[in-house]
């Protein structure tokens, strides 16, 4: 993968972490690919976001040109294939998969296990033409899932120094 790619995902990465972290209430970020984890307070470390609190999920987001919706719906093409590896790492790491898939000029969609309660609660809130259910996944719009209730507790903000009646000593 080139430079530019990378960037491009970089850039969708960081994007994803600061919607995630307005609808979630927890501190979420790229996962970082040094090894320099970010301290011990990050409990999900797996997948290209993490939380500073439990999550249920490992999230992988895809910035591609090269896959195609119609491949998705035939249940073939590179699409699938981060969605078996998604499965074999949340298994592993005893979570449930979430993967984030855009391309150029494209909302970016969510496919999330058919049987997953945040699938259901934002297929029926979007509507009928706002999803479909692909081989017992459900495919939404982001936009949509990031409507619901998050699943588990809702974190709150750590305090920014605005908030403190004092300032913050050493920044």
């Amino acid at each position: 993968m080139g430079k530019m790619s990378r960037q491009k995902g970089a850039r969708f990465e960081v994007e994803v972490a600061k919607q995630f972290t307005e609808w979630t209430g927890m501190n979420v970020r790229r996962t970082p690919r040094s090894g320099a984890y970010g301290g011990e307070n990050w409990k999900s470390l797996t997948g290209d976001l993490m939380f500073d609190h439990d999550w249920p999920y490992v999230v992988e987001l895809k910035n591609r040109e090269s896959w195609k919706l119609e491949d998705v719906f035939a249940g073939k093409g590179e699409v699938w294939e981060w969605w078996t590896k998604l499965r074999e790492e949340a298994t592993v790491a005893k979570k449930k998969p979430m993967l984030i898939i855009k391309k150029n000029r494209v909302e970016p969609m969510v496919m999330l296990l058919g049987y997953d309660p945040l699938a259901y609660t934002a297929a029926t809130k979007a509507g009928d033409t706002r999803y479909a259910c692909i081989g017992g996944r459900t495919l939404l719009w982001l936009s949509d899932v990031l409507k619901c209730e998050p699943p588990g507790e809702r974190r709150v903000q750590h305090a920014t120094e605005e908030d403190l009646p004092w300032p913050l000593v050493g920044g």
